[in-house]
This record gives structure tokens, sequence and C-alpha cells, in this order.
């Protein structure tokens, strides 16, 4: 096979360009043609792939990456491979190796609306999509099945194009030979004595693996542990304004910035502990290195690989959200802990496992089982998802529902809602619901409105109410739960603003539950409705969702089976805590549906919620009927 390789830069300190080389070295010694796209590379060229340096001389970094693909398109567009195999978010990739986190996930609760009007926003959560969205047929070759619960949180992806690979650990970057006399040698070379501690930190992206938190952490220690701990800081970053708060805190002379290393193994066998506060790590290599060379790890849940940790008992593992005292606490308690020697037995013993070193070979395997498949449908152009963008519009549909008519439908959906609407369902100032026939077909078009220009620009730079019907309506359906079949939608758009979006989706007959259950419902129906609706709470639960908007208008009850209308304010939530508040929240909306049936109330209290969540109802009740 001929394949290309798409790497924005290489430098060999970097995690992401060592998996990178390990993977091109397996398939060319596997005899396959490689061709390997960078626009930097730094370090010795392998002889096993042909290097083609792309010219960039843009300043920013997605300016940077965006002219990257712009030079790289042509040639991946001259059908001479038979894979594209990504290692950065970028279009037309036919693998993606996930070894950075979900960029919308993280821009959702960290910046503000205005930041999502940047052109450096536009980019990334573009580039993301195209990977990640449902119109891709993107492999996604993962490493933790904690992240790609992530992705599919939030664009709703098909659980067929996910393959989770094994841990990515190198036997080179590991010592398991003479590991006292390595230790003894590197710490006279570092000039420690047998009472001071190392502290190691190892990353190339100082931010998001959490130096500041690392240096806070050595700070807070007790005077005299303090005096005998040095923190060596590792990798490829610009150091700056981490010196400048360490000599804040008065310990600069504690904090020893050495830039990338070729000698970590060496370091790892010298230190006493590896401190990893990342804040988002979608693996964490160096922490597997660091357990399989017997050094005891701090680190946090937020790393993918943190499971190893816990699963060797070789560290401790803080949970999220982390507290900066919760870390300090927890550093001074390992430093001075008698485990630290079994932490480290534990690590090595853990290290042996086989699986940990197979990620190339895995890989590779993978990539060699779906090629024949992928050329196939490009070859048939058999794609399930056609997508259209411009500066006026973007859209994606299914391509099983394709014809002329659809297509004119897309083109001008508000003009086709004025002559082909058979029932308008609903219409206000925000949303526009009508029955729609199409190719002998009844469709429910929804136009989300905007009421004026305030309500416009708010709208105009967040996710769309049709992209989340759209996600959401695939996730349901991945998950067993039954939803109208989600056919296309479009967004207006002026640049980077949204305007107005259309969600199409099939027409679903069936009775809404409100009316399954008037007038006086018998015991058949309610013990059916309550089971149906028993199975969809769980479901919320286990994929970590909310509905939003549980009128009973909103379920459809057709030869026995549930179907959920209305997804465009359902969400997904990271945080236990915050979803089973939102699911609660749902529970006690849904129950509201019934207060003027006492029996119906009654019964889905006692067949939909636990007994803490009937006493949480009940304290609120009581509340209110006081403050009346």
């Amino acid at each position: 096979m001929k394949l290309a390789f798409c790497l924005f830069r290489y430098f060999p300190y970097s995690g992401l360009s060592r998996v990178f080389l390990s993977i091109v070295n397996e398939m060319a010694r596997r005899g396959h043609q490689i061709d390997a796209y960078v626009y930097e590379w730094q370090g010795d060229y392998p002889d096993s792939v042909n290097i083609n340096l792309l010219p960039s001389g843009k300043w920013t970094n997605h300016n940077r990456d965006a002219a990257y693909y712009k030079t790289v398109r042509p040639f991946l567009a001259t059908g001479q491979y038979d894979a594209v195999i990504g290692f950065n978010k970028m279009p037309e990739l036919d693998f993606y190796y996930a070894g950075d986190f979900c960029y919308i996930d993280r821009i959702s609760s960290k910046y503000s609306d205005l930041y999502r009007l940047t052109p450096r926003h536009h980019h990334f959560a573009r580039f993301e999509k195209e990977v990640f969205g449902v119109q891709s047929d993107t492999v996604l070759l993962m490493l933790s099945g904690r992240e790609k619960q992530i992705y599919q949180n939030n664009y709703g992806t098909d659980e067929t194009r996910f393959v989770i690979l094994p841990p990515a650990l190198d036997k080179k970057n590991v010592i398991t030979d003479d590991i006292e006399q390595v230790r003894s040698k590197k710490r006279a070379e570092l000039n420690l004595s047998d009472e001071q501690l190392l502290v190691l930190f190892v990353g190339s992206g100082f931010k998001t693996k959490g130096l500041d938190r690392a240096i806070e952490a050595i700070s807070d220690l007790s005077v005299a542990l303090r005096a005998k701990t040095r923190l060596m800081v590792v990798g490829q970053d610009n150091a700056l304004a981490y010196r400048q708060r360490a000599t804040r805190l008065g310990i600069q002379e504690s904090v020893e910035f050495v830039g990338g290393r070729f000698d970590v193994p060496e370091l790892m066998q010298a230190a006493d502990l590896l401190i990893h506060p990342a804040y988002r790590e979608a693996a964490g290599n160096v922490l597997l290195e660091a357990i399989a060379s017997g050094l005891p790890v701090l680190t946090t849940d937020s790393c993918g690989y943190a499971s190893h940790i816990t699963d060797a008992n070789a560290g401790h593992v803080l949970e999220s959200p982390v507290s900066q005292q919760a870390l300090s606490a927890k550093l001074e308690q390992m430093l001075l802990s008698d485990q630290r020697q079994q932490w480290s037995d534990n690590g090595r013993n853990y290290g042996q496992r086989k699986d940990l070193y197979e990620m190339p070979v895995f890989a590779a395997n993978t990539i060699e089982q779906k090629v024949p498949e992928i050329v196939q449908k490009k070859s048939q152009h058999a794609s399930k998802y056609r997508t259209q963008k411009s500066a006026q519009y973007y859209l994606t549909y299914r391509t099983e529902f394709e014809s002329q008519q659809l297509r004119q439908l897309f083109d001008n959906p508000d003009k086709y809602l004025d002559d082909h609407a058979i029932n308008i369902i609903k219409h206000d100032q925000t949303t526009t619901v009508a029955v729609i026939e199409c190719d002998g077909q009844l469709y429910v078009l929804k136009r989300y409105n905007t009421k004026g220009a305030w309500h416009f620009f708010k709208r105009s730079v967040r996710v769309t109410r049709a992209s989340i019907c759209w996600n959401y309506a695939h996730r349901l359906l991945q998950a067993g739960l039954l939803t109208p079949m989600p056919v296309g939608y479009r967004e207006n758009r002026v640049g980077q603003f949204r305007g107005r979006s259309y969600y199409l989706a099939k027409f679903s007959t069936g009775m809404t539950l409100h009316e399954f259950l008037k007038d006086n419902p018998d015991q058949e129906r309610l013990q059916l409705s309550a089971n149906l609706m028993k199975n969809f709470f769980q479901v919320m639960a286990v994929q970590n969702l909310a509905h939003g908007d549980l009128k009973a208008s909103n379920f459809l009850i057709s030869d026995d089976r549930l179907e959920v209308l209305d997804l465009d304010s359902m969400r997904s939530y990271q945080s236990k805590q915050f979803h089973q508040h939102k699911l609660f929240r749902d529970k006690r909306r849904f129950l509201r549906n019934w207060l003027q049936q006492p029996e119906v109330y009654e019964f889905f209290k006692q067949s939909l919620l636990t007994s803490s969540e009937q006493s949480r109802l009940s304290d609120m009740s009581n509340e209110l009927a006081m403050q009346d």
C-alpha cells in the first residue's frame, strides 16, 4: 500500500511525534510505501519514510495549521494514496490518531461567547468537526474510552468508527537492568545527595500538563521538606512565565528547567516521584514510562492513562475537580510516605505486561484491515453523508435521502416551507415547526428563528440548535433510544456568524404520551408508560445526558415503543454530580405534566424516582408550601 502520514510538527521530545514515528516504522517494516508531510522536522530523518517539508510562513498556530492543510491537500487529492493517516485534526483524513483532547468540550466551559468570534476558534472547531462529526467517515484511533466518550458526547459520533488502541509504551524508554547503578550515576551527575528528593515533571506542553500546579505544590511543602526537594522540569516549551512564578514564590533555587532531554529514562531512575497534574491529557504516555521504570506517580484523573496508576497501585490519582490544596497535601504525603518502595515495585511488575508495548503493531494491523474497505468506499462514493459549505451556509444530509426535490428544499428552506407545508405545528419568534412533503414522504422541518439583532448576535457564535438536534439524534439512536430519523441540517452563515438554522427529520406517527395517558388510563397503559420512561432515564444516566425539556408532548408512543422528540435543549455532562442534578430536574419536570392527574403523578413518582429523589422532591414541595 501507498500511505500518506500527516503531522504538523515533528520534534523528538514530543510524545505524539514518537508515536507517529513508531507507527510509520512498523508500516514501513511491513513493506508499505510511506510519504510523510510536515511543516517542521527537528532531529534525524528516518530511512524508512520519505519526508516532505511544506512551507509555513504564518505566525499563529491556527494559521500555520490552515496553511499546512491548504498546501498538502493537492498532494492528497491526486488519488495516489490508498489511505491518509493524520496525527492532527484536519479534513479528508481516513484515519486519525487522537492524541489531543476534545477542543469543543474544552472551550464550552472555559471561554466566553466573544472568543467564539475569533478566527482561531473558527479554525479549530471546523477542523475537529471534519474529523469527528457525524458526516465524516474517518476511522478514529483512540487512546482511551474516556476520551472516546467525550467526543461522542459532543458530536454523536458513530460507535463503529472508534478503535481503542492499547498503550504505546516503548521498551527503549524503560530501564530494567542495573537500575541501582544507573540511579547512583545519574544522581551524582545531578549533584544530588542521598537525603535530597528529586521530583520530575516531564512534558512539552507546560500549560495543559499543569506545570503551574506543580510549582505551587513545591512552594506549599513544609519548610524542612522543601529545603531538600528539587523540581526538575523536562520539556520543550516557553518557560519564562513559569520561571517568574517560581521566583515570585521564592523557590527559584528549587526549580530547574532543563529543556528537552534524551536521557529521560535515566532521570526517571534518579528521581523519587513524577508529578503530572494535567488539566487535560488524552493519554499521558509518560505515566506508563514512569511506573514501568519504578518511579511513583502523582497525577490527575484528567489523563487518559491515569487508570493504569490505580490498576498498578504505583502512586496516586487525584479526582476532578482538583484543588491546589489537595495536590499540595498529597505531594507532601507521598514524599514522606514509607510506601514509595512498594509503589516502585508495583510499577515495575506492572510494566512487564506485554500489552503495554503492542500499540504500533495493533495500529498497523488496524490500518491494514480497514484500508480495503476505505478504498472500496471511495471508488463507489459510498459515504452515508454529503456535506456542502460556503461563506453563506453549511449543509449536511444523509445520501440515502438524496434527490432533486431534497436539494431544492435545502437550497431554499424558507421558500420550501412556504410552498410545501402541510401542517404548521408551531410558529413563534424562536421556532417554526412544520410537517412537509418531499418525494412523496412526510418530514418535519424545524426552523430556528432569531428574535432580533441581540438574539442573533448571541446565537451567531454558538453551536446552532439544528446542529444540536442532529448530533443528539444520532447519539440517542446509537444508545438504543428511538427518535425520528435525522435527515439533514443547514446553517445560514455570514462568514463566521451563524444565522437561521434548519433541521429535517422523518415524520413519526403515534400518540403523544399526554394523549396516551389522558382520561384515567388503565393499569396496563400506566405500567407500559412507566417501563418505557424508566428505560429512557436509565439510558440518559448511562450516557451522561439530560433532555432539558420533558413535556409529555415530546414523547410519542407507537406500537408499544417510545420515541423522543425536541432534542435542541439536550446536553451532556462530564461532572457526575452536575449530571445527577440535571437528571433530577428532568424527572421533576416530567412529573409536572401530571399535576392534574394525581394517580398518574404518584405512579410515575414511585416508578421513576429513587427514595432519595422522592425525599428531595418532598422537601422542595414543603419549602414551596411554606413560602406560599
